[in-house]
């Protein structure tokens, strides 16, 4: 067995193969294990984190995610299906946003600082053609399933328009609030 001691914060301290009766710890892999005796990760790029669903659950995180993974670019793809990330779902009032993000980068971003992202209605056809905006904290996001948005144009032909992003973005039209 391979074990990640840890202090109050979540700074790893040290990784060995002896359980620690004074600090606390969880239990890794080989593979985990040998990266950060190695080097290849340093101990001070990542943190110990409590599940932000499952409780008593815990992860070792990057302390800075990594923005040059990106997913998508500018206009968010129309799909129905998602296995992992944020479902926007027009509907003829009012938008839904569905949480599908994984539990890492959930709870990845429930201990960061917090993070405003911008997301623009535009025509469909021309996206510089503006209808509205909205604003969601994905910190805030992170911790709830769903966030519910009013008063913002939902009932046009548009496309959903946003900055590039590590998690996966889909548009839907029609209430879906379940993963495919």
């Amino acid at each position: 067995m391979f074990y990640v001691h840890y202090d109050e914060e979540g700074n790893i301290t040290a990784v060995s193969n002896i359980k620690s009766k004074i600090k606390k710890y969880i239990k890794i892999n080989k593979k985990t294990f040998e990266e950060f005796n190695s080097g290849v990760k340093a101990m001070f790029d990542y943190k110990v984190i409590e599940n932000v669903k499952t409780k008593g659950s815990y992860y070792i995180i990057p302390v800075n995610i990594n923005e040059e993974t990106h997913q998508h670019t500018n206009i968010v793809n129309k799909a129905d299906m998602l296995e992992s990330g944020i479902q926007i779902v027009q509907n003829n009032n009012d938008w839904i946003v569905n949480n599908f993000i994984d539990d890492i980068n959930c709870t990845a971003l429930s201990i960061g600082e917090d993070y405003f992202k911008e997301y623009y209605i535009v025509d469909a056809k021309n996206r510089f053609i503006l209808f509205d905006k909205f604003k969601i904290n994905l910190k805030e996001f992170a911790t709830q399933k769903e966030i519910k948005i009013n008063n913002c144009s939902s009932h046009k032909t548009v496309s959903v328009l946003t900055s590039s992003s590590h998690i996966p973005h889909i548009h839907t039209i029609g209430y879906k609030n379940e993963s495919n």
